[in-house]
């Protein structure tokens, strides 16, 4: 394994104070992981920007195309009131026929349902009469009957 002039020189030292030799694996293998750990948190680092900056710039055009979407939205109900207003101007003949054909209509409905009251006033004459008369009858002996 390659090391640092000064790990070396460090390592070194360390044999000469009497240290075996797995101790100094260890303390190499601690010194390795350090750097593993710097080499992972600057990739982190680099990999937070990194997402960051994906959401800005996701942010920013989901922006612009809510944007656009609203500009979109506006520009389609104005054409829908301009289709409106033309198809008004176009169909002014055919919109007089259809509210002649409603009025007709109506005064058709008006005038049967007439028809309709005259013909069960007329069915019920008979019927009619004897309920007149009975009623005429009982009022006019009411009063023998509440003076008893």
């Amino acid at each position: 394994r390659v090391l640092l002039v000064r790990q070396r020189r460090a390592f070194n030292k360390l044999r000469a104070c009497g240290w075996t030799t797995g101790r100094v694996a260890a303390s190499v293998a601690h010194w390795q992981r350090q750097a593993e750990a710097a080499a992972l948190q600057g990739w982190r680092g680099y990999a937070d920007r990194v997402r960051l900056k994906r959401r800005a710039l996701t942010r920013f055009v989901l922006a612009s195309q809510v944007r656009a979407l609203g500009i979109w939205r506006v520009h389609a109900a104005e054409s829908a009131l301009m289709a409106a207003a033309v198809s008004a101007l176009r169909n002014r003949e055919a919109r007089a026929a259809y509210n002649s054909w409603l009025w007709w209509l109506e005064a058709r409905k008006a005038s049967a349902e007439k028809m309709r009251a005259a013909i069960a006033a007329m069915v019920g004459v008979k019927m009619r009469a004897a309920l007149n008369s009975w009623c005429a009858e009982k009022e006019r002996t009411a009063p023998l009957r509440r003076g008893a």
